[in-house]
């Protein structure tokens, strides 16, 4: 868990609670104006992110310290690119409908997400739990079914979507209005989903139960985007550009 103060709002759930306060980065940079769209954030080293933005099939590594531009990869054609993760040599960048790509070197793999095209993507990681990709679903193709949270998983051996979601929570025990945008497990077991548009951060447990569901401020966390860990525990987020630029924050460890 990290060690920063936070607003607890359950709604709609029994653990009901309330904090006021703000969940705090300990260091924010300005990125470069190719990056204003951010999409995504995977932790590379201490000194490497690698990041997307949502319009080119680009894959950017930058310095969390400065927010430079350390060098660029291009993988595809342009498109709608939402989600990236690395495991075992490869880069999986997730498109918002669902197709998962995996880049290694100067090859690339499509592999299809094969339900309706009304459903949304916006959030991958690498699960070490399940040792599978967790493909979080902003919006779902069935608008019955858009009142829950839906999580899907990516089997990396058979390189195809399980049938079942990998967690299906109702909305109302969150907030109406979670999109997810982003998804990283934290190095302790505890899931994060991150809801730019509702500027919420919600912390599930190992077992998939609802531990927090953080309160994010307008000011800092604009259009949060992208969400990764450091293996010890340290946190960053990426904003969309707003009326400063594209912001990277970072977090400390506990």
């Amino acid at each position: 868990m990290l060690a920063v103060a936070v607003m607890l709002t359950f709604t709609g759930c029994a653990q009901k609670q309330s904090e006021a306060s703000r969940l705090s980065p300990s260091h924010s940079v300005t990125l470069p104006k190719a990056l204003k769209e951010i999409s995504a954030l995977q932790w590379m080293s201490n000194d490497v992110l690698a990041c997307l933005e949502d319009e080119n099939g680009i894959i950017y590594h930058i310095n969390p310290s400065s927010g430079a531009i350390l060098d660029q990869f291009p993988f595809d054609d342009p498109g709608d690119y939402e989600g990236i993760t690395f495991h075992q040599g490869s880069y999986y960048v997730l498109k918002s409908n669902g197709n998962i790509l995996k880049v290694k070197g100067k090859n690339t793999s499509l592999f299809k997400f094969k339900k309706n095209k009304d459903f949304d993507f916006e959030g991958l990681c690498f699960d070490p739990v399940t040792n599978n990709l967790l493909v979080a679903c902003k919006t779902h193709g069935d608008k019955d079914k858009d009142d829950n949270l839906f999580i899907y998983s990516f089997s990396l051996a058979d390189n195809e979507y399980s049938e079942e979601p990998f967690l299906k929570l109702k909305k109302k025990k969150v907030h109406p209005d979670f999109k997810a945008s982003a998804i990283a497990r934290h190095p302790l077991g505890d899931l994060y989903v991150l809801s730019g548009p509702a500027r919420l951060l919600l912390i599930l447990s190992p077992a998939n139960e609802v531990k927090q569901l953080l309160k994010l401020d307008k000011e800092t966390y604009p259009q949060a985007e992208g969400l990764t860990f450091s293996p010890t525990g340290e946190m960053y987020i990426a904003n969309e550009k707003n009326k400063t630029g594209p912001s990277l924050l970072t977090f400390p460890a506990r």
